[in-house]
């Protein structure tokens, strides 16, 4: 399924990961004849960018090059990471190869929300062991996304889990598990991090972070 009118990205791929952390150079190449449908779910008339972030469906030929994780750049210089595996469509009967879709995700690097993070430290206590913890004083990061993300449920309890938000942004190198994070800033709301954040190192003067957060 090439599209004749389409656009081309330029792809970049890591194929060391450590964790959460791309690492090396990145495998570039161009995958033309591609197609970026935004997703009507993923609008956002309200102009909250940071809240929705858009989606999209890439759509080409069946045979394109893309990949989990995966990072695009279109000709406007906006980013996109691959966030699906690729579908591949054929026809039921006669097999026909219809195409490729996988689902992307901009990094949205001029957001409307601010951040403090609290980076983490080592100490030794007193039996020797190695702690780790936030700081006592904050790293104020400016122009990320804050969006909210489905918690699921909380098999405990049985009721809906603590809500959870993905923050994306540059300047956010600082983030790791231990790390916290107040937002809104001012408001003394804690968050810890869940999991390992991604890191993108691109480009190398100010590569995107994401990670999950829940509150405290």
């Amino acid at each position: 399924m090439r599209f004749t009118h389409g656009e081309a990205v330029t792809r970049r791929r890591w194929t060391a990961w450590e964790v959460g952390v791309a690492v090396g150079d990145p495998q570039v190449a161009v995958l033309d004849g591609v197609a970026l449908a935004p997703l009507v779910d993923a609008a956002d008339p309200a102009g909250r960018r940071g809240y929705t972030v858009p989606h999209y469906t890439l759509l080409g030929d069946v045979e394109l090059d893309v990949e989990l994780y995966d990072l695009l750049t279109r000709f406007d210089g906006s980013a996109l990471v691959v966030t699906s595996t690729p579908a591949r469509w054929q026809h039921p009967m006669t097999g026909w190869q219809a195409g490729l879709s996988v689902i992307a995700v901009e990094l949205v690097d001029r957001g409307p929300e601010s951040v403090m993070v609290y980076p983490t430290s080592e100490s030794t206590d007193a039996y020797g062991d190695i702690t780790r913890g936030p700081v006592a004083e904050g790293v104020l990061v400016t122009h990320v996304t804050v969006e909210p993300v489905p918690a699921g449920e909380d098999a405990t309890a049985g009721q809906d889990a603590r809500p959870q938000w993905r923050i994306t942004g540059k300047g956010l190198e600082v983030l790791d598990a231990f790390a916290e994070v107040e937002w809104p800033v001012g408001s003394g709301r804690r968050f810890d991090v869940i999991g390992v954040p991604t890191r993108w190192p691109w480009p190398p003067s100010a590569p995107y972070t994401q990670a999950i957060i829940r509150e405290r």
